[in-house]
């Protein structure tokens, strides 16, 4: 399979995502900067702003307003992502399980409400592990800066903040084994106290992990990794 059938690029809602059917491969973030490039590059795409640039060869940065689900960075290696411009248009809805009821694939790109401020952004991203909604500002005075209120989309999730919304960058940092390991053993990554669902294959990983979210860093940009047989 080539990239093209793996990634999805939403042109409205400016979101760069797994493909709704994709296989299991894995790319490098340099294949992803390749693809997106050769595709803007096209004579329908020309009045399109380009969704990333690169400063090394393992080093880019989503731009133009462009969001990169989540869903996609943990398909991609052999490179950081970090973003620019999350600041002025992306919000991060906190909630928690209570009154959560799980967004799907089919909310991204509609319209959520805050039902205290009346504040509105479209989904770009959602966590139902987390019980967090990423959302992209109406107007500048969306900023959903009420920590009681129902979050309602205009299809399936609810949620109900516990938090005063968030915003800034995100970085993506690119960890990665080096050496031997006997046999292929379990490698476990700590984050924060918590501990990471695996899904990268067992043995050595070169994976991305979300360290910076909304201009803050997690436990200080830091990591645990443990290793057993």
């Amino acid at each position: 399979m080539a990239i093209a059938d793996d990634v999805a690029i939403d042109y409205v809602n400016k979101i760069v995502a797994r493909d709704a059917s994709p296989t299991s491969t894995v790319y490098t973030v340099n294949a992803l900067y390749s693809y997106l490039m050769t595709t803007f590059d096209e004579l329908s795409t020309m009045d399109d702003k380009v969704p990333m640039s690169a400063q090394t060869p393992t080093s880019y940065t989503m731009i133009n307003g462009w969001y990169i689900r989540e869903d996609l960075t943990q398909f991609l290696e052999g490179g950081a992502i970090q973003t620019s411009g999350y600041i002025t248009e992306i919000r991060t809805l906190i909630c928690g399980s209570p009154s959560w009821t799980s967004f799907v694939a089919g909310d991204v790109g509609s319209l959520l409400t805050a039902g205290t401020t009346g504040d509105t952004g479209t989904i770009v991203d959602y966590d139902n592990t987390a019980y967090k909604i990423w959302v992209r500002m109406i107007d500048s005075g969306d900023t959903f800066d009420d920590n009681d209120e129902a979050y309602t989309s205009a299809t399936t999730g609810v949620g109900q903040s516990t938090a005063i919304s968030t915003t800034g960058e995100h970085l993506f940092a690119n960890p990665y084994t080096l050496g031997t390991l006997e046999g292929t053993p379990d490698i476990y990554i700590y984050q924060n106290g918590s501990k990471l669902t695996t899904w990268w294959a067992a043995g050595h990983f070169d994976i991305l992990v979300k360290v910076t979210e909304s201009g803050v860093d997690i436990d200080s940009k830091t990591i645990l990794v443990l290793c057993r047989t």
